[in-house]
């Protein structure tokens, strides 16, 4: 089911990769399978992705390097430099926040 929902994600966005990132109780803790096959886990307090999970708040840019907190073991789904990234809290159908989608390309594409 990840693999289908970051594939729809990836097809709908026009990205190269898409990780969705798990929210695991007490919300201290993401869990995701990268675009590597490689399972991941995080404190929440790190990089982009820990950020976007704890505010809610989407992260937008077309130089990733750049946004603050950015860090590459969870904001850089692959050993290639990031160059575009979205990042985005995902909700169920009573708004309670489930995943963070880290979306990205190498190329530099308009968002």
């Amino acid at each position: 089911m990840h693999r289908n929902l970051s594939n729809a994600v990836k097809e709908h966005l026009v990205c190269e990769h898409v990780v969705l990132y798990e929210c695991v109780s007490p919300w201290d803790v993401l869990e995701a399978l990268g675009v590597d096959g490689v399972f991941r886990q995080m404190p929440s307090s790190v990089g982009v992705v820990g950020s976007v999970a704890n505010t809610g708040n989407a992260v937008m840019s077309q130089f990733a390097q750049l946004v603050p907190n950015f860090d590459t073991r969870c904001d850089q789904p692959l050993a290639k430099e990031t160059k575009t990234l979205l990042c985005t809290p995902m909700v169920d159908s009573s708004s309670t926040k489930v995943c963070v989608a880290v979306c990205c390309s190498v190329l530099q594409c308009v968002l």
